[in-house]
């Protein structure tokens, strides 16, 4: 069964980013918006598998502390029954057309996705559209999902990047909705109910804020899908929670072999005019990290040189950046041997104060450039459905007008956005064996 239908969390550093295939262009994209104000659009490529993405713009950012966790178990439920399918016939069904079905979530987003045949496509859109618009979410099926609750836990534990990134978003935005866990916390497990979990439905699930996009189905196809199990949502009156920015910084000391240090500011929204500038800006920063495998991360960018000139052995410097409806984090995440953790966090903040305080030459910023191109560019077409439903969920630019963006993109443009970045109480969020990590206020900011 785990091979046919799985549940992931949404990936961190902003699964809407997307890195992105071929940007469809205007007029291959349909558009239609159901009387109750559900989305539906569509793009038809001459392609060998259909993907299809239900997404909702409700995540953790949602919860209070009295429900965290919800939207995790939430994701979980996702295709365990609905009004005319049991879990079994879901899965059996998706074996025997060859189909996929996962569900993602994030911090503003729950995504229920189809990865399928073309011959498929139509059966696949009737199952995601019903497994959101009428799932049975019965008490019973609840406390089943404890278990993998408790292992996705001890596997995002695993990858550290990611643990990383929530210390980030936590310090970075304290007790407002943007800084709650991916994930559920480990003192809720066993304790989400099936109330908890439809009350949070009933309350954010609105019909003007879910998207149905795919690629390689008839738009007429998806629509009809979208009509038969959709337009019985409605839309809902709950406003759209405020984040608030403060930076700081976030020390946990672990038993891990390396220590992982990420420094950062506030950064851009995905509806910012300076959404495209600090996605360079995170280029600039270091990027994906080393851009030829097995060589070292010191070519990348002036961050992971200043960081490799301070390393006595094996080092990974890499940006990154997270944009949601509201705002956004840019930053750089560096892992080091322990006894280097001073003195590289020190030579990356010089480098990061280089930046920001506007000093990029022509070279550094036509490289990031370059790399920001690539990685706006969707290179397959679950990339460019991601894409679709993110701009239309979002009222964001289009792949189309954010690479025409980056076109007109200057190096004064981008010098503005790194200072008014710097202008930002910058945060540190650092965990593993960082018994010498300098402290935030002694690195210039």
């Amino acid at each position: 069964m785990a091979s046919t239908v799985s549940r992931t969390a949404g990936a961190t550093a902003r699964r809407f980013l997307g890195t992105a295939a071929p940007a469809a262009a205007a007029k291959d994209v349909q558009v239609t918006k159901l009387a109750n104000g559900v989305t539906v659009v569509s793009q038809e490529p001459d392609a060998n598998v259909t993907t299809i993405s239900v997404t909702v713009g409700a995540g953790t950012q949602n919860e209070t502390f009295q429900t965290s966790g919800v939207t995790h178990y939430l994701r979980n439920l996702a295709f365990q029954s609905t009004a005319s399918r049991s879990a079994l016939r879901i899965t059996r069904e998706a074996e025997a057309n060859g189909s996929r079905y996962t569900a993602e979530s994030g911090r503003d987003f729950i995504s229920y996705n189809a990865y399928t045949l073309p011959q498929s496509a139509e059966h696949a859109a009737d199952v995601l559209t019903e497994v959101v618009g009428a799932p049975n979410l019965h008490d019973w099926e609840v406390p089943k999902q404890n278990a993998r609750v408790a292992r996705d836990l001890e596997l995002a534990a695993e990858t550290q990047e990611l643990v990383l990134l929530d210390d980030a978003h936590r310090v970075a935005f304290r007790n407002t909705p943007l800084g709650r866990p991916v994930l559920c916390p480990a003192s809720r497990v066993g304790r989400v109910s099936g109330a908890d979990v439809r009350a949070f439905r009933d309350q954010f699930f609105s019909s003007d804020r879910i998207v149905v996009a795919a690629a390689g189905i008839s738009h007429d196809a998806l629509v009809q899908a979208a009509e038969q199990n959709l337009a019985n949502m409605g839309p809902k009156k709950a406003a759209l929670p405020a984040s608030q920015y403060f930076g700081g910084e976030s020390v946990t000391p672990a038993d891990i072999p390396v220590a992982h240090v990420a420094l950062g500011f506030r950064g851009a929204s995905v509806q910012s005019n300076d959404l495209v500038a600090a996605l360079v800006i995170r280029n600039l920063f270091g990027g994906d990290g080393s851009s030829v495998k097995w060589s070292t991360d010191a070519s990348a960018s002036k961050v992971g040189a200043a960081v490799g000139g301070a390393a006595s052995g094996p080092f990974k410097v890499s940006g990154f950046a997270a944009a949601y409806e509201t705002d956004g984090l840019v930053g750089v995440h560096m892992a080091v041997q322990s006894a280097d953790v001073n003195a590289c966090v020190t030579n990356a903040a010089a480098a990061v104060k280089e930046i920001v305080a506007g000093n990029i030459s022509e070279e550094d910023f036509a490289r990031a450039k370059a790399h920001t191109r690539r990685q706006l560019i969707p290179d397959t077409h679950a990339d460019a459905t991601t894409a679709l439903a993110a701009q239309h969920l979002y009222n964001a630019a289009s792949v189309d007008e954010q690479l025409a963006k980056l076109q007109s993109l200057t190096l004064a443009d981008v010098k503005k956005v790194a200072q008014a970045l710097g202008g930002s109480r910058p945060f540190v969020a650092a965990r593993g064996p960082i018994d010498n990590l300098p402290y935030l206020d002694t690195l210039g900011f």
